[in-house]
């Protein structure tokens, strides 16, 4: 009874309270993990049914396709490549900002390479990293040094050149890619022999 008597419902919210806080965090933190990875990992990020079209209208959806690379693509790249650099700067003890920026590429890179072999590999080695910070964050939240991070985030338009350059590789070995991968199913396209009608013999 005497443990009974000393509950409390201000004892309640404010033991409550961090904990609803921590849930939420690690729940939008979940969430858009899911989505990144899975994002980064498509080998087809921008998916178009040519068969419906025909005409002008095939030419305009192969036109629109290719705008998409040229222009998207390259941030959709600058965007991974900022997501992974911050979740680097966060989580490794490294605090070489050339280093972490080239390993953040160099990971992006690998994704998309493993896209055109296996988008469940790609999907793996997307979601590692992101998942790593998290279970470094849970075990051990002295681990990150957040003031020392941020001032790092602080530094980063100073390495502009070197992402200006690691965009422009990482573009030049998608449309690699996809010209080796467009021609290897053009080639399976050729090798598959359309099926013969079998004639009914007659009586």
């Amino acid at each position: 009874m005497n443990a009974t008597k000393s509950l409390s419902l201000p004892e309640f919210y404010s033991t409550i309270e961090p904990l609803i806080y921590y849930v939420i965090a690690m729940v939008i933190y979940a969430f858009f993990i899911f989505k990144f990875y899975r994002f980064v990992a498509s080998r087809d990020i921008f998916k178009i049914d040519f068969d419906k079209h025909r005409g002008k209208g095939k030419a305009a959806m192969y036109a629109l396709y290719i705008l998409g690379y040229i222009i998207l693509f390259p941030i959709l790249i600058f965007l991974w490549f900022g997501i992974f650099s911050v979740l680097l700067i966060f989580l490794s003890k490294i605090k070489i900002l050339s280093t972490l920026l080239l390993i953040s590429m160099a990971l992006v890179a690998t994704i998309r390479i493993g896209a055109y072999y296996n988008e469940d590999l790609s999907r793996d080695i997307a979601k590692l990293l992101p998942l790593a910070l998290l279970a470094i964050f849970i075990i051990d939240m002295s681990y990150v040094s957040i003031p020392e991070s941020v001032n790092m985030l602080y530094t980063i338009p100073a390495m502009w050149k070197s992402m200006v350059y690691y965009l422009v590789f990482v573009m030049c070995l998608e449309f690699i890619l996809r010209i080796l991968h467009g021609a290897w199913c053009h080639s399976r396209k050729k090798k598959v022999k359309p099926e013969v009608p079998e004639i009914p013999e007659q009586a």
